[in-house]
């Protein structure tokens, strides 16, 4: 596909983006003194380029231990919804460990230092012609894919805009950003894509998950079959095996394009990944010597490592982006009533109930969006007062027992139930009875998110620690109905636009100052907790690389220790 372009036009909006490179400079690490664990370990905190928290117990031991079963291979042991093993095409959202290391984007984000680097982009740049803004893309030359078929700008285009056909959940982040019609390709190495408006968050879309670049010829003809474990991927490990709901075998690809381009070969030939329906199995099978690491760990071993800690390994403690949130649907005629939504507010110790459904894995919110946003504000937010909450309740009409709710948990997510049960048990004490049903995850989460749920205990995302991600579920018509609100306030919709979209820094500090503060003021919904992940390795596991503990799980900065 080829399209003519007036190159006469200024960098786009005067911005100082003269982006033809991507690499930044590493953001410094901030450090505490070390502190000392029970039995000799030390136990240091910092913050990265991407405003992660992280604590790390590190080995009390000099000598290194000796890697027990294969020494060219390294076992991981995973836990958690997004660890099932599936088909594993180039949008696949189950298995996001498997296409985090088949696949490569565009883009990536260095978490160390947060700032999006160039992977098979070898550069790009903001142009503008008499229709508007572009991103100018230029492909890397001579990359190629794991058959040798060349990777090239047509199936770098089938892979970012033909996305917005096929995947929902692209147009939700992006549908605004991208005039999908207007953009176009020109030989093997220019990607033009068409904005329709400056979007400071387009990078960090495409560095995520959504748009691995895939082998547009192989996936025009493949079955389902040949996408389980024959894949033509674009990135440096190579899959050969997948035992459906245990674990998958992977070969690291020497003849991969990134080697000494964007990564290293990491020191071992291949990985093996073990499936957890049970933190605390995978726990056993790790100090049994069946895994080199662990990512994933329940509260109680997160709890014990962090006081005790374990021989021979380092603990790294980090937060996700991920956070727990209780909307309060607009379509519940009782949340109309700004008392009752006071009164749910005030009724909740969120602190406690974080504490005691996530210890050292949850984070005390004090704010409506995640420690990693950017322009974040705090703000009082938990306000429990029960005599206040049953004070509201009756002024707006409501005598015990009147007021009825339901939710929905997962039954597989045990720190989420908890949270439900503590939940309900906080609505108790004012007077409000809460259902809690129980399904399993895909169901429960369709359940949350199509409205037919009274009350709707869901999760919110940080993409890649940027804040727009925060608010992609607030706007009418998003994937998760019960989070809508623009549709209250049209000045609430225009500020969620013009801050993503302004090229001034300053302008979208207001903006999403100005929304924040309306979150706050109208309580729709409750900041109950933000995760952290939890990650476990032997002292010859070398993690020095890898701090995208985020929901993809790319854990291709992982090696093993040189001699």
């Amino acid at each position: 596909m080829t399209k003519k372009i007036s190159r006469a036009a200024p960098l786009f909006l005067a911005l100082a983006l003269a982006l033809s490179a991507c690499a930044g400079t590493p953001a410094p690490s901030q450090s505490t003194s070390p502190d000392e664990a029970a039995n000799g370990s030390s136990i240091t905190r910092s913050v990265n380029g991407s405003g992660q928290n992280i604590t790390y117990v590190h080995a009390a031991e000099d000598i290194l231990m000796e890697k027990p079963g294969d020494a060219r291979t390294l076992y991981v042991g995973a836990y958690g919804e997004n660890y099932v093993t599936s088909t594993l095409s180039t949008v696949g959202y189950n298995n996001l460990i498997a296409i985090s290391l088949i696949y490569d984007t565009l883009f990536s984000k260095n978490f160390q230092t947060g700032e999006v680097e160039c992977r098979i982009a070898e550069r790009y740049e903001f142009i503008e012609d008499q229709d508007g803004p572009i991103l100018h893309v230029v492909i890397r030359s001579g990359l190629y894919f794991q058959s040798g078929d060349p990777i090239t700008a047509a199936d770098c285009f089938d892979s970012t805009i033909g996305r917005f056909a096929k995947t929902g959940i692209v147009r939700t982040y992006l549908g605004d950003t991208v005039d999908v019609d207007n953009s176009w390709y020109e030989g093997d190495r220019d990607l033009y894509i068409r904005l329709r408006q400056y979007d400071r968050t387009v990078l960090e879309c495409l560095s995520c998950q959504w748009f691995n670049i895939g082998n547009s010829s192989f996936e025009e003809t493949a079955t389902e079959e040949d996408f389980w474990d024959k894949v033509d991927g674009s990135g440096p490990f190579i899959i050969e095996e997948q035992i459906s709901g245990d674990s998958m075998r992977l070969k690291v690809d020497d003849n991969y394009w990134g080697w000494g381009i964007v990564a290293e070969r990491p020191n071992y030939d291949y990985m093996e990944v073990k499936f957890y329906s049970e933190a605390s199995i995978m726990v056993i099978d790790y100090e049994n010597g069946q895994l080199d690491c662990c990512l994933g760990l329940g509260v109680s071993d997160t709890e014990r490592i962090l006081s005790q800690g374990e021989t021979h390994s380092n603990l790294k403690l980090a937060s996700s982006g991920n956070y727990t949130v209780i909307c309060l649907p607009a379509y519940k005629k009782a949340f109309s009533d700004p008392r009752v939504r006071e009164a749910v507010y005030c009724a909740i110790d969120t602190d406690a109930t974080a504490e005691a459904a996530y210890g050292a894995l949850g984070i005390e919110m004090s704010s409506y969006v995640s420690s990693m946003a950017p322009y974040r504000r705090e703000y009082r937010t938990n306000r429990y007062d029960p005599d206040r909450a049953r004070q509201l309740l009756a002024e707006a009409g409501y005598r015990d027992g009147d007021l009825t709710l339901n939710t929905v948990v997962a039954s597989s997510d045990a720190a989420a139930t908890s949270m439900a049960e503590i939940i309900q048990a906080f609505l108790a004490e004012v007077g409000i009875k809460l259902t809690i049903e129980s399904y399993d995850f895909p169901t429960a989460v369709q359940l949350q998110r199509n409205g037919s749920v009274d009350l709707c205990i869901t999760t919110f995302y940080t993409m890649n620690a940027d804040i727009s991600g925060c608010f992609i579920q607030l706007p009418e018509g998003s994937y998760n109905q019960a989070a809508w609100l623009t549709q209250l306030d049209s000045e609430l919709e225009a500020r969620l636009q013009s801050g993503r979209y302004t090229s001034s820094e300053e302008d979208a500090e207001a903006d999403y100052a100005w929304i924040q503060d309306w979150l706050d003021e109208n309580m729709w919904y409750i900041p109950m907790v933000e995760y952290n992940t939890a990650f476990l390795a032997r002292d010859y596991v070398d993690d020095s690389g890898f701090d995208n503990l985020m929901h993809t799980r790319d854990i291709r900065g992982l090696d093993l220790v040189k001699d």
